[in-house]
């Protein structure tokens, strides 16, 4: 039997996650990606002899990759065996909920000829890339190098399949073409598109039209499979809901569910913002058996009561990124002894750190009211409140693995840099989460990085930004020199 330092990549990440209107699509995509991953990996157990060194077995979110040690006497079947497997497993899993979804439009045989659509569109979606290395355990850091090296080279080379498709392209993807509509949504003569009649408007705004990748996140909690339905959760809080969460704690709660009540099982959180509350917004979300002047009556109690209380209704919130410093550095072993097998020891211990670290983020968050789209270890992606902002972003940075502790790093210490973009809740999700991006990048130019950089997005359409370190030295004593090292929030 071989060894090999085995790794296997899946793509595009950032456009199918990101391509989302809605927080909850946001959540869907990224938890499809991590439950394929950990899916993957369970398979390669099962066909070989491994040893999974990225990311640790007991993260739950798992990253679009993963590194493991594997003995076979044929690499190859293995790598092209777990590359087919994605796709049909990726294929399958979108399947379901589209079959799901159909289902419950009772007339099957109108979405009959979509079936050749569907499999095109969800089976060359997902880029699947693998490379294996020749390794013993004396020789780990240079196997490592290679297998990045190479891996590197994979990515430049951009593989695609041709799509050949003439008609209206998905209103959320631009991508590929509208399979299905909502009911408010005007016909689509120039393809084989369905409307959805019993889609609701939680699940599909007006004038939607989806390609099957994008309904596919959509309608992600009709995923029947038991380990998927376990972690996935299918309340997302909404940006309404990310803004208001530090407020509406501060209304009796009686009020807030007779208020919600009035809308049956249509309520929007948008609703508790007076301005929404108009003639035209009722119209317009078919609000048809609710009294406006009632609602107005209603929503003025809570918002009065709001005010005695010192709540404001804010109607911004932030999106946070935050991602390790020097991460291939550390993991290239740069920063430690050159010993190979102190290198794979580091990786170990390192991947189990970061696993943590997800968790413990998390388990922050979730207590303050916020949202994690995503905790791979180093990289985090999230949703908080205005009143927690600061706070978190102190703990987040403050609780970022000390990867000197590990291993000896020749004096180096780990850091984390983080890009925060606050904005109004009806600013497009997409846009906010391109600044909070953008930010995340200036906070890693900033010379030594361990940095931060936020944005504010006004309403009038006004930018205005800064960026930080966490921590600035000053001068303790202007006589003998000594410096004090002090936190900035």
């Amino acid at each position: 039997m071989s060894k090999y330092l085995f790794v296997l990549t899946i793509s595009p990440v950032q456009s199918y996650i990101t391509q989302a209107r809605k927080t909850q699509d946001l959540f869907a995509g990224s938890y499809i990606l991590s439950f394929l991953i950990d899916s993957i990996m369970r398979e390669l157990e099962k066909k070989s002899k491994c040893e999974f060194i990225f990311p640790s077995k007991r993260t739950k979110a798992k990253p679009n990759r993963f590194i493991a040690k594997v003995e076979t006497e044929n690499i190859e079947a293995i790598g092209n065996n777990l590359k087919t497997f994605a796709v049909n497993e990726f294929v399958k899993i979108g399947k379901e909920i589209i079959d799901t979804v159909i289902e419950e439009e009772k007339v099957k045989t109108s979405f009959s000829e979509l079936r050749d659509d569907i499999d095109l569109q969800l089976g060359t979606h997902l880029h699947v890339n693998w490379l294996a290395v020749p390794f013993d355990e004396n020789n780990y850091k240079k196997a490592y190098k290679q297998l990045e090296v190479g891996l590197g080279s994979i990515k430049n080379i951009k593989e695609f399949m041709q799509l050949e498709e003439k008609g209206r392209k998905c209103t959320l993807c631009a991508e590929r073409n509208i399979l299905f509509y909502s009911r408010e949504c005007k016909k689509y003569t120039t393809n084989k598109a369905k409307k959805l009649e019993n889609a609701t408007r939680k699940s599909m705004n007006h004038g939607e039209g989806l390609c099957s990748v994008c309904i596919m996140k959509k309608f992600a909690y009709k995923y029947k499979n038991v380990i998927f339905s376990s972690g996935y959760n299918r309340k997302f809080p909404s940006t309404v809901d990310i803004a208001l969460s530090a407020d509406i704690g501060k209304v009796d709660n009686n009020k807030i569910i007779e208020y919600k009540n009035m809308f049956f099982n249509n309520f929007d959180e948008e609703l508790f913002y007076e301005d929404n509350v108009t003639k035209i917004y009722f119209e317009k979300n078919q609000y048809n058996e609710v009294k406006l002047d009632t609602a107005k009556k209603k929503l003025k109690e809570i918002v009065d009561e709001a005010k005695d209380n010192g709540a404001k209704f804010t109607k911004y919130y932030a999106i946070i990124m935050l991602d390790g410093d020097n991460m291939g550095k550390w993991l290239s072993g740069e920063y430690l002894e050159s010993s190979d097998i102190k290198l794979t020891d580091f990786h170990v211990k390192l991947s189990e750190k970061l696993g943590d670290y997800a968790e413990n983020i998390k388990e922050i968050i979730s207590k303050s009211k916020g949202g994690v789209v995503y905790a791979g270890g180093d990289d985090v992606l999230a949703f908080m409140n205005l009143d927690n902002l600061f706070i978190i972003m102190s703990k987040l940075r403050a609780t970022f693995p000390r990867f000197e502790e590990i291993a000896d790093a020749r004096g180096q210490t780990s850091s984390a840099s983080c890009g925060v973009c606050i904005a109004h809740y009806k600013t497009p999700l997409k846009e906010t989460l391109g600044w909070a991006r953008k930010m995340e990048k200036e906070a890693k130019e900033v010379d030594g990085k361990d940095a931060f950089a936020l944005s504010i997005q006004l309403r009038t359409g006004e930018i205005r930004k800064t960026v930080y370190k966490w921590k600035f030295d000053f001068m303790k004593n202007e006589q003998d020199g000594k410096k004090e090292s002090k936190e900035t929030i």
